[in-house]
């Protein structure tokens, strides 16, 4: 199946959304190449249970066929959660994603996928069609959840973000926003326009899967 191309239209829409609602400092957004970030991203630090970050100790449905599955099984020395839309502009970063996850993931790297349809409802209706298009589209491998919410004041918030949300980090202001979670708990939040190759990213990772190995 052909990628599709993105409108230029949903990818400002994506644009406007940022520049109004993400509290992330300017610098960090809609960097142009995947460069290393000028300013230190907002962080926080979650404790370990038993080498899972607690923020991830909740079990969900996975998106393939909704199984529920404990999210600290798929959990990496190095994590990083991303709320997914399907149609957005910058669901092409879906290909970065899992250019990350076939480079670090036998070393220690979980890319999890959280589909939502917060943001102008970018996603599809049923999981079964997120699970066709990221697989037919993308060949998405790393682990994906079933379509939930980020919502902040949603009564059916997903944990895993209710649990980030607990430690004072931002919430996403678009699609495509990344908690990257350290093997010693620490956890940096990068909004949606940065890429997930982000230089500053890509070599925390490097960092800290190494280091673990």
């Amino acid at each position: 199946m052909t990628k599709p191309t993105f409108a230029p239209a949903a990818r400002l829409g994506c644009i406007a959304s940022i520049a109004l609602a993400s509290v992330v400092p300017s610098s960090l957004v809609l960097l142009p190449t995947p460069g290393l970030a000028t300013t230190s991203p907002p962080a926080a630090k979650t404790p370990l249970n038993k080498g899972c970050p607690a923020v991830l100790n909740v079990t969900l449905p996975r998106l393939q066929d909704e199984k529920p599955i404990d999210v600290c099984s798929v959990a990496g020395k190095v994590t990083l959660v991303v709320n997914t839309a399907s149609k957005c502009g910058f669901t092409g970063q879906y290909e970065a994603l899992e250019t990350l996850h076939k480079k670090y993931g036998s070393k220690g790297l979980a890319v999890l996928g959280f589909p939502t349809g917060d943001f102008a409802n970018q996603e599809y209706a049923s999981n079964s069609q997120i699970a066709s298009f990221c697989k037919n589209t993308f060949g998405i491998q790393f682990p994906m959840f079933a379509k939930s919410t980020t919502v902040a004041t949603s009564p059916a918030l997903n944990p895993v973000y209710k649990n980030l949300y607990a430690l004072g980090l931002p919430s996403p202001g678009w699609n495509f926003n990344k908690y990257l979670i350290l093997p010693d708990g620490t956890v940096r939040h990068y909004a949606a326009g940065v890429s997930p190759l982000n230089s500053e990213i890509e070599q925390l990772i490097a960092q800290h899967v190494t280091n673990q190995q």
